[in-house]
């Protein structure tokens, strides 16, 4: 394990260098076993209240629904923790990125931001992430690209999203800001930049109007001071 205090440490981007073979092989994530899904349910929704019965029901659900992968299972214990009601709980894990994100939403205050604007902010962070909070032509430009208009309101959104554990701050300051977990940016853009299922998902109008957007953008420079 190698602790660093910047992205920029040159530590880091000798082992992102793709010439070099891997110091180890990469692990596979895999499901729990049963017996420690089970047990691991039963840790996630101890502090939340259920009686007997609905308990034993939610632990099982936790489980089995997210295909007993503890990283799901964690974002499906947030939804329970804020009161989603057990009869309303989705039924696999893309259902749950989806209500969790409209959790998030519903919860924003009106001040802090429309559900257009959050959207298009945790949309744009979750394809430039890591974002630096303390640049303020980063700022400036997520909220042009988002609709927030200004780095100020920009800045204030992100501060109420750490606040409520959506984005994570790291590096000296708490500096720098993305999504997590990484299932969650996964979810944001999948949904931003394809369409269809998943034998069919192809890129979305979206994307493609994007990509235009940046090309152009390159060409001129305006992503240079990024």
């Amino acid at each position: 394990m190698i602790t660093v205090r910047t992205p920029k440490d040159p530590v880091v981007t000798a082992l992102q260098n793709p010439r070099d073979r891997l110091l180890a092989p990469p692990l596979e994530l895999k499901p729990l076993p049963p017996a420690d899904a089970a047990h691991y349910s039963s840790i996630l929704l101890a502090p939340v209240k259920f009686s007997p019965d609905a308990r034993s029901r939610a632990e099982r659900w936790l489980a089995d629904v997210c295909g007993r992968f503890p990283i799901w299972m964690t974002v499906a214990t947030k939804l329970l923790e804020s009161g989603v009601n057990l009869r309303d709980l989705p039924t696999d894990s893309f259902g749950i990125a989806r209500m969790y994100m409209r959790d998030v939403l519903d919860n924003t205050r009106a001040e802090i931001g429309s559900e257009i604007q959050i959207t298009a902010l945790l949309r744009w962070i979750a394809l430039m992430q890591p974002i630096n909070r303390h640049h303020e032509p980063t700022l400036a430009y997520l909220g042009f690209r988002s609709g927030f208009g200004s780095a100020s309101r920009v800045e204030r959104a992100i501060e109420n999203l750490g606040r409520r554990r959506v984005l994570s701050s790291f590096g000296i300051a708490h500096r720098m800001v993305e999504i997590r977990p990484d299932v969650m940016r996964d979810h944001l853009l999948v949904e931003w930049l394809t369409v269809g299922g998943d034998e069919d998902r192809r890129p979305s109008q979206d994307s493609l109007d994007l990509a235009r957007i940046l090309a152009d953008e390159v060409r001129s420079g305006t992503l240079s001071h990024l």
